[in-house]
């Protein structure tokens, strides 16, 4: 028997870096790193760790959230300070990648998406043993040995094995024996040890890894002595090494297994980054961000490395929340493309104008998908103490208006009125009462006077206001050769109508075969009997109108 292997040395040969959580598959080629396509034959649903590895731009390698969308990096692969040389990733389902654990091997330093990122299987040891198990001493020194297997003999029945041509014939008993050298196996008819008349089936080398042998010494749990040996399919009672159905499950007093009910509640547990509330935000956005990349000043603060809110964007898909970043930035694991956000809220901590502001998202169910729908907030808590107005008064949670003792302002229950006035002196400059004086003309403004009221009510609605002129004549002689003699008025009359013309106390008659025509402010006087009509110097000519 080899010397003992200490479970310690194991742990020395291979470094260990950080353990990531598990994740669910590993890519096996380049991958488009979106959508929920198949991948190493398991179908990933959103938000399942992936493991991409194969990726030819070797810096876009590393540990993905799966959604319907792009993908983005799982929060413990985001960061420069999330990459460590020699960090393990444990894989749980795949056709090629079921139970594998990988290792980073790319050495420091590592830079995210800069340094190509390159994955290799990861084991703690190699150690085969063989078709015979292993053995594990009761002493807890934790040894594993090594020891040459025992001859073992498989026949098969003369009804056949293959065909009359094949190299194991229907009439041949295959015999198995292993030496302790490990390197013969040999097939022959049966009986045979290989020579003779099994010369030509004799001897098939092959290269058989050394058995280890289980030796079960315990003789409370005894299955087997020092000359059995447990195949790995084996199995026995486990007893108070753990595992297995001697074990009940935990119960309020007890410790003990994770029951299958215990499992589906812990299961339906959902993880508080996809409740409703968000974890807060350092900024807010106050208007488009036209460029999602490098740091930034946001609402009067520089970014870094700064989880940020934007639901002002131009291109309204784009509305979320972000980790801002020397590059590209990133949509957050909770506000990921494909998510619905129906009343998710979240709380700003800095910034000018929103800083200490809690945000609502306000879209209903249907149509608050991130990436697909236009989202909108809005503010539901200010962080800010809520102080009373002037006129007003705070009452725990109420804003109480405050009523005038003077009764100009009344406060009921529901409503507000201005209130009645009891007194001139109440009433004082605003308005009525014997503290008004009457208007007075080019004066001051006042109150209308009853004899002012009458003179209005006097006055046909629709009537306006008009100039009427009362004015002198030149008299002029006429000849009687004079047969276009011309008078001018000082303005001209609003309407021939309105132009009434006296001779001597005599009204004249406007027209034609009359006594005059007028045109603007020019009256022509017209021939009764084929010459115009004679003025003295005496008379008097006087003019009426309304200009």
């Amino acid at each position: 028997m080899s010397a003992p292997i200490r479970r310690a040395q194991l742990d020395a040969d291979i470094p260990l870096g950080a353990t990531k959580d598990p994740c669910r598959l590993a890519t096996t080629a380049d991958d488009s790193l979106s959508g929920l396509a198949a991948r190493d034959g398991v179908t990933p649903v959103a938000n399942d760790r992936v493991l991409v590895k194969n990726q030819s731009t070797g810096s876009q390698n590393g540990i993905y959230l799966a959604a319907a969308g792009a993908w983005q990096r799982a929060p413990d692969f985001a960061t420069d300070d999330d990459l460590d040389s020699g960090s393990l990733f444990p894989v749980s389902e795949g056709t090629a990648n079921a139970d594998t654990c990988w290792q980073l091997t790319t050495n420091a330093p590592l830079i995210l998406d800069t340094t190509g990122l390159t994955f290799g299987i990861a084991t703690r040891a190699t150690i085969d043993p063989g078709a015979h198990g292993t053995r594990h001493d009761p002493d807890g020194a934790d040894e594993i040995t090594t020891a040459a297997p025992p001859a073992a003999s498989v026949s098969a029945a003369a009804a056949g094995i293959g065909t009359a041509t094949s190299v194991l014939r229907s009439d041949a008993a295959l015999q198995l024996d292993v030496s302790g050298t490990r390197d013969d196996l040999t097939v022959g008819q049966a009986g045979s040890d290989g020579a003779g008349d099994g010369a030509a089936l004799k001897t098939h080398a092959h290269a058989v890894p050394a058995a280890t042998a289980i030796e079960i010494t315990d003789s409370t749990n005894n299955e087997g002595s020092g000359g059995n040996f447990v195949h790995a399919n084996h199995s026995h009672a486990h007893g108070n090494r753990g595992g297995a159905a001697l074990h009940a499950a935990a119960t309020g007093a007890v410790n003990g297994f994770l029951s299958a009910a215990d499992k589906t509640k812990l299961d339906s547990i959902v993880d508080p980054r996809f409740r409703d509330f968000k974890e807060s935000v350092q900024l807010k956005a106050q208007g488009d961000i036209a460029t999602l990349s490098g740091e930034q000043t946001l609402d009067g603060v520089l970014t870094s490395a700064s989880r940020v809110a934007l639901f002002n964007q131009t291109t309204t898909t784009e509305d979320g929340l972000y980790l801002t970043a020397a590059g590209a930035w990133t949509r957050e694991p909770d506000f990921q493309s494909g998510d619905g956000v129906a009343g998710a809220f979240f709380a700003v901590r800095e910034g000018t104008v929103d800083g200490d502001r809690t945000w609502l998202v306000t879209n209903d169910v249907g149509s608050d998908v991130v990436g697909t729908d236009d989202l909108s907030v809005v503010v539901i808590g200010n962080g800010s103490p809520r102080g009373a107005g002037a006129g007003m008064v705070l009452n725990v949670n109420d804003l109480d208006v405050v009523a005038n003792a003077d009764g100009s302002l009344v406060v009921n229950a529901d409503d507000m009125q201005v209130g009645v006035l009891a007194t001139d002196a109440q009433h004082g400059v605003r308005g009525g009462g014997t503290q008004h004086a009457d208007v007075v003309a080019a004066g001051a403004d006042g109150f209308m006077t009853g004899a002012d009221k009458t003179r209005l009510d006097g006055i046909e609605t629709g009537a306006t206001a008009e100039i009427f002129n009362q004015e002198s004549v030149t008299t002029e002689t006429i000849t009687n050769s004079d047969t276009a003699l011309t008078d001018t008025l000082n303005a001209t009359p609003k309407a021939n109508a309105s132009l009434l013309l006296f001779l001597n106390g005599i009204q004249q008659r406007q027209g034609a075969g009359f006594d005059y025509s007028i045109s603007g402010t020019t009256i022509t006087w017209l021939a009764s009997t084929g010459t115009a009509v004679n003025m003295k110097t005496s008379d008097t000519l006087i003019a009426y109108y309304v200009s």
